[in-house]
């Protein structure tokens, strides 16, 4: 009888070992599927040729870039009249008449700006949108980093800071106005002579039309074509707001301080008068 009990005992626990190992066995089985089965959809992209309407938008792609190339290599020869004739504008539009030497401006940015294409999209294959970013001379950025020089503007606004603290306040706006320009070139020589070679990054579309017979027509161009034609825009680069005004007056007045050139009751006269005028405009 206890023979016969240890038989069975051993039968059932092999059986029991033998059923965990049947399962442990289908469970890796099972995962190894899984694996398997993730990899191949993870990798199927790769695997997969692509499809007719991918080949043609590529090859799209490439024509259109030659397109747009046709006003892209116009733009950057830095003609206004010129860029003005091939996208379809008047003059007035891409260059806003505001100073003497406009042109210089438009050269320093599209005789030195950089582009690529990127993506080219279409929902009807009829209409596609190729897009394209450039890099800018960074101007405005250009301008700020001689305000911030310590040493150019103590020398090249003495006279306005005279005429700030002895409240001569015809003389201080001219000075203040010819200051403006001075610091406009200043930035624009440290960009031509690579000192300053930040830049701003702007993007854009061309919207071409397939009519069908071979020939694409261009319905559409970026928007920075005109980016010079907003005279609120040009006029920015000479601006010297308020609170740059009274930082200069700070600044400089203090080494005329240092210097005895003026007292220190006569600088801040002349801040406090500086506050007053900026909390007029502010109210």
């Amino acid at each position: 009888m206890k023979k016969h009990f240890s038989r069975s005992l051993a039968f059932t626990v092999a059986t029991v070992l033998l059923a965990c190992s049947f399962l442990s066995a289908c469970n890796t089985d099972m995962s190894l599927s899984r694996q398997t089965s993730e990899t191949s959809i993870e990798s199927e992209p790769s695997d997969t040729l692509p499809s007719e309407s991918e080949k043609k938008i590529d090859t799209v792609s490439s024509i259109l870039r030659e397109e747009a190339d046709k006003y892209m290599l116009e733009l950057i020869k830095g003609d206004s009249a010129n860029t003005a004739s091939v996208f379809g504008y008047r003059e007035a539009q891409v260059l806003a008449p505001t100073y003497e030497f406009d042109d210089t401006i438009y050269r320093l940015y599209f005789e030195n700006v950089s582009y690529s294409y990127t993506t080219c999209l279409t929902s009807d294959h009829t209409n596609y949108e190729l897009d394209v970013t450039c890099h800018f001379p960074d101007l405005y950025g250009a301008i700020q980093y001689v305000k911030d020089d310590f040493i150019f503007m103590y020398e090249n606004a003495s006279d306005w800071i005279n005429a700030v603290v002895g409240e001569d306040r015809e003389l201080e706006d001219q000075l203040l106005n010819e200051l403006s320009y001075t610091i406009l070139f200043e930035a624009i020589n440290r960009i031509q002579d690579g000192s300053y070679r930040e830049e701003t990054l702007i993007t854009g579309y061309f919207l071409f039309h397939d009519n069908g017979d071979g020939n694409w027509v261009c319905e559409k161009t970026p928007d920075f074509v005109t980016i010079l034609g907003d005279a609120d825009h040009m006029l920015d680069f000479t601006l010297i707001d308020p609170l740059q005004e009274y930082s200069m007056i700070e600044d400089v007045g203090a080494i005329f301080v240092a210097t005895g050139t003026i007292s220190q009751d006569t600088l801040d006269a002349a801040l406090i008068r500086k506050i007053g005028e900026i909390a007029e405009m502010q109210g």
